[in-house]
Order: structure tokens, then sequence, then C-alpha cells
């Protein structure tokens, strides 16, 4: 999921495997077995936890949702989210905001994840998953 020194940079900045809400039965999965190793619980209970926090009610209920969704789907649309950190100075908020895209194309098929360490203009962003890329600012 995380490549290449990504994973250290993650731990720095308190990033970890369980901070990304997918939107995808593949990407639920990958937070499931996150939060299973994470909380020491039963894969099918970090199933459901996993799928509420994508806003489901259930695995179940996410499983039946986007299988419905993929199916009436263009095949050549893409999600790709892209996270980025924000930070008010005069009233001293911070915070997160994520934005979903919709490319034609698989974003590690545009740009391969050891790009984003050498690419001047993508320097800032790190893959975080297939499907996520986070601003590092």
């Amino acid at each position: 999921w995380l490549t290449g020194d990504t994973s250290q940079r993650a731990r720095r900045t308190g990033m970890s495997k369980t901070d990304v809400q997918p939107s995808s039965i593949e990407g639920i999965k990958r937070l499931a077995k996150a939060i299973s190793k994470r909380d020491a619980i039963p894969h099918t209970k970090a199933l459901d936890t996993a799928s509420q926090v994508s806003g489901f009610g259930n695995f179940q209920h996410a499983h039946r949702l986007l299988s419905n969704r993929s199916a009436d789907a263009a095949p050549a649309r893409h999600v790709v989210y892209i996270s980025t950190f924000w930070r008010d100075s005069e009233t001293r908020t911070s915070g997160r905001e994520t934005i979903r895209v919709f490319l034609s194309t698989p974003l590690d098929e545009m740009i391969k994840p050891t790009q984003y360490r050498y690419a001047h203009k993508l320097g800032r962003f790190r893959r975080h998953a297939s499907d996520h890329v986070i601003d590092e600012y």
C-alpha cells in the first residue's frame, strides 16, 4: 500500500493507513486489514468498521451499493482522491481537505509511484494508495 520511504514519512505527519476513507470494496478491504491488525479484532468485524467509516451501515451494505455503482459506472472513469493539509494563521485552525477527481486512466498508469519523489511539481505529494495522493506541505 505504501511504497518506498513513504511509510516513514507517513509516521512523521501522524498519518496512518486507517486515516483514509475508502470508496471501493478493495479500499474497504485494505482498510479493514489495517484496522484488524491495529485493534486485534476479527477481519469480519473490521470489514464492518471500515464500511461504517466509509459511510455505509456494514460491509454487506457497502458491497451491495458499490457493486451496483460499479455496474452502472462507465468503465473509463477512475476515482482519485487528493488530500492536502491547510492552516489558517489568523484563527490558528487547521485541517485536511480531500477532493475526489475522476480520471479516464488509473492514476498508477499516469504517474508511477517512483515519480512522486523525483518530479519537481509532484515533490510535495506522495502516493498513499493506488487511488489516493497526499500533499505533505
